[in-house]
């Protein structure tokens, strides 16, 4: 079904494909060479984790990325049992393509992106950071005090 794109449209999204692989990797990696430069790479990563308001975005910006992933999967499985029109083959892919990628910048910008944080703020941050690191070594059947055999 797909395969009837002709060479010159199948050399183009070829092209498109690894250009667009490209760009990312050199935002990436100019994204971080920045923050290394200002000596801010470590807390522009942690602030994925304790800024609530960065945290939510970032796992909207991977929920994109998954999502389009099993777009793009569905897709291909739908086309190689013959279910899916060539037209329509190309315009999911696409759309899937698109959407990852928006969601890999994303990913990136959000991540990537130093704030200037209060003094005020940081006191907070750290409080939330020790309980978020506590939570990840809390057994799991502790402090909702239900029992196995409750």
């Amino acid at each position: 079904m797909s395969g009837m794109l002709g060479a010159t449209e199948s050399l183009l999204i070829l092209l498109l494909t690894l250009g667009l692989l490209a760009a990312i990797l050199i935002f990436f990696l100019a994204s971080l060479e920045r923050l290394r430069r200002r000596g801010v790479l470590q807390r522009g990563l942690i602030h994925i984790v304790f800024l609530p308001e960065r945290r939510r975005n970032f796992l909207v910006a991977i929920g994109l990325v998954v999502v389009c992933f099993v777009l793009s999967g569905m897709n291909a499985s739908l086309d190689s049992i013959g279910l899916l029109t060539p037209l329509t083959y190309n315009v999911v892919s696409s759309i899937a393509y698109g959407g990852g990628a928006i969601g890999l910048f994303a990913m990136i910008w959000i991540g990537l992106r130093p704030a200037e944080i209060t003094g005020s703020r940081r006191a907070e941050l750290a409080r939330s950071s020790r309980d978020l690191v506590m939570l990840a070594f809390a057994p799991a059947d502790a402090g909702d005090g239900l029992a196995a055999g409750d």
